[in-house]
């Protein structure tokens, strides 16, 4: 282990999701602290605030504004952070499940996952991951088919295949569905397919369509997603700031909304095909 690493701590006052989902593509994970993006590296990170910076400028050229946005370079000595990491990361229970770190115990008389935190995004802390995953409890029928698109940890179909349901994951990144497919093995459970890509790639219609993903990407494969939902079926979105709620609804119109919870700024929708 090195003896000192480095954070790169990020505040920004807009395009705050897409600075999040930028820094992501750059480390194992992205931590929200006091309204700061924090990543932490082994190697002074220079090279991803330059490209930053860039983005940065990009963004305001794309969108024709101007932001604020304040980026600084923390040395850090190494000192007990794995154990210092450790003690952040919490047990959680999220309504029937028990969602765990490896250095826990599950619970007692508890359905409990055991999912490694800093492999991917999804551990239920995160108001997204937790009211989708509660959806899924309230909606998942056994038996039901369902596709996790953006699966992330792949801990929302893994609770819809512990329920019952026969599940397809896909994410963009091939790493994460690797993570995904490592975490099903850990837990016991099976998927019936999994892809590198989007729902474009779909070749069923599913009971139920789950995405927790940031809002513009919602927005832009919103198509896809309503395609691969059989009639009558549920459509779970998540991963969508209040404040682009509205511009979000605009492309799910012909959609029936049936369930909506907020939190923290943070909105998760349910949509029926009719």
């Amino acid at each position: 282990m090195n003896e000192l690493y480095y954070e790169l701590v990020v505040e920004t006052d807009d395009f705050y999701e897409l600075i999040e989902n930028f820094l992501g593509d750059w480390c194992e994970a992205v931590i929200e602290e006091d309204g700061r993006l924090i990543t932490t590296y082994e190697h002074n990170p220079v090279d991803v605030l330059d490209a930053l910076n860039i983005y940065k400028k990009e963004l305001e050229e794309m969108f024709g504004v101007k932001f604020v946005m304040s980026a600084t370079i923390n040395e850090k000595k190494n000192e007990d952070w794995i154990e210092s990491y450790k003690k952040s990361v919490e047990p959680v229970q999220i309504g029937d499940y028990y969602v765990y770190a490896p250095w826990h115990e599950p619970k007692e008389g508890v359905r409990s996952f055991c999912i490694e935190p800093s492999l991917a995004f999804g551990t239920g802390h995160h108001p997204t991951t937790k009211n989708a995953m509660l959806f899924v409890q309230k909606y998942v029928k056994s038996k039901d088919r369902l596709l996790d698109v953006g699966c992330g940890s792949g801990i929302l179909a893994l609770t819809a295949a512990d329920m019952g349901a026969t599940v397809d994951i896909c994410d963009s990144d091939g790493d994460a569905l690797e993570v995904a497919k490592s975490v099903f093995k850990v837990n016991s459970l099976a998927i019936n397919r999994g892809w590198t890509g989007s729902a474009d790639e779909a070749n069923f219609e599913y009971d139920i369509v789950l995405a927790n993903i940031i809002t513009d990407v919602l927005v832009a494969i919103s198509k896809d997603l309503k395609k691969a939902l059989k009639p009558g079926g549920k459509l779970i979105l998540s991963g969508i700031l209040e404040e682009h709620e509205e511009k979000l609804k605009k492309f799910y119109a012909n959609l029936k909304e049936i369930d909506r919870v907020c939190e923290a700024e943070w909105v998760t929708l349910v949509y029926e095909k009719i």
